[in-house]
């Protein structure tokens, strides 16, 4: 009992600081975002016009990989799942510094224009400060593990408010290969004790909390309802697109990863040609789009998704133009994570769906409502991770009319992604 006492806490310490952490970044982010592309640097990049599209991504590139290179080079060529995956699965010994250093250097990237999240690194830095609490404590190698699987509960929790959802990415996509069975079979046998569960649990509940104490949730949802049942064969269809979809994107991601890791220029110059490709697209996409809106978090343009404002060939272009941009932005090196945009990726796909199934059905949903389906199941197409991507609708989302087409869309999804994925069987691609 005296064990548990003090691993409750220390899980509450560890969900304050991802809730403060989760803050703290985000701040970063908005504060840096709003310097330059809003106010243009108080004004001073007025002269150069459009060009700044491509200075500012360049310059922050050249920022970023310095600090990563040179202050955090432990973690460089990896991401942020790998990261969290080595320190709780394998038992990596990661300093705190180079952690903490990394989750800083993914806001400012997102601060410049790179095509990043900020839920990753947010756990990230929240897994630095349990191992540094964990070790203060001088907790043993499985009680530090735990720890850490707390914080990046939290770090998720906080970042998204969404408690459930970080619970679920630690059982499902940190530990891998998370199923019901398997879960309900460790606990039955008492390999998993329920009692790390709620630990991880209320982790996220606390780090959820202060977060929400601090800042406004990212996304403001509007209501959206299933308008008839027959509009589940419509989402299954939608399952099926965004598994393509899920596929075609981490395939460019793994592409895209090995053409920069052949590339024979030094490690801290790939950022800063990596977001000037992404500067150079956003300028010239500039005329035809206006201001591109794959640079950053993009969190304002899964909102005009949803509320079904944006035209159609804007909301394609963006499914692609995002896909390019994470890819290009994640692979040069540049820190960051993917939840983000695998959420805006999923929210334009299922909103170009959306509404090329109303001009053809104009009594069905909003094109809004496939938005928000989309990217739950895209989500859980690019981490494999279906339980989490049905937390995501449950608690981003929380329309109780839309759950079961999101619980429809994210296992048709799955079981269409894990059929293309398997090796057993050739001739499907």
């Amino acid at each position: 009992m005296r064990d548990i006492s003090v691993l409750i806490i220390l899980t509450i310490i560890v969900g304050i600081t991802a809730g403060l952490g989760a803050f703290c970044l985000e701040r970063i982010f908005y504060s840096i975002y709003t310097i330059l592309f809003v106010h243009e640097l108080w004004g001073t990049l007025s002269i150069i016009g459009h060009y700044q599209l491509i200075l500012i991504p360049a310059v922050g590139g050249l920022i970023v990989g310095a600090v990563v290179f040179f202050l955090a080079h432990e973690t460089k060529g990896r991401t942020v799942p790998d990261v969290l995956t080595g320190l709780v699965v394998y038992g990596e010994e990661l300093p705190p510094r180079s952690l903490a250093i990394k989750s800083i250097a993914a806001a400012i990237c997102a601060g410049v224009g790179g095509s990043v999240g900020l839920g990753g690194p947010t756990a990230q830095f929240a897994a630095a400060m349990s191992i540094i609490i964990g070790k203060w404590f001088k907790l043993n190698k499985d009680k530090l593990h735990l720890l850490i699987m707390c914080g990046i509960s939290g770090g998720i929790a906080a970042a998204f408010n969404a408690p459930l959802m970080g619970t679920f990415f630690v059982l499902e996509v940190i530990l891998g290969g998370f199923k019901a069975t398997d879960f309900i079979t460790k606990v039955i046998l008492g390999h998993f004790k329920v009692i790390y569960f709620f630990l991880i649990f209320i982790a996220a509940l606390v780090a959820d909390a202060v977060s929400k104490y601090f800042r406004e949730g990212l996304l403001f949802l509007p209501e959206h309802y299933l308008i008839s049942y027959w509009e589940l064969l419509l989402y299954i269809v939608l399952g099926v697109i965004t598994a393509v979809g899920t596929i075609s994107f981490n395939n460019l991601m793994a592409s895209m990863r090995k053409f920069w890791d052949e590339l024979p220029i030094s490690e801290h110059i790939k950022p800063v040609i990596g977001l000037s490709l992404l500067g150079m697209i956003g300028f010239f996409s500039f005329d035809m789009y206006g201001f591109p809106h794959f640079f950053g978090l993009g969190n304002l343009t899964i909102m005009d998704a949803f509320n079904g404002s944006l035209t159609l060939s804007l909301i394609f272009a963006l499914i692609f133009l995002k896909m390019l941009a994470t890819s290009i932005t994640i692979s040069s090196g540049c820190s960051g994570g993917t939840i983000t945009p695998a959420f805006f990726i999923g929210a334009m796909l299922g909103g170009t769906f959306g509404l090329i199934v109303n001009s053809i059905f104009p009594a069905t949903a909003p094109s809004g409502t496939y938005a928000m389906v989309g990217m739950a199941a895209f989500f859980g197409g690019v981490f494999n991770a279906p339980f989490t991507a049905i937390m995501v609708g449950i608690e981003i989302i929380g329309h109780n009319e839309i759950i079961w087409p999101i619980i429809l869309t994210v296992l048709v999804n799955h079981v269409v992604t894990t059929i293309i994925r398997s090796p057993k069987m050739p001739g499907i691609l």
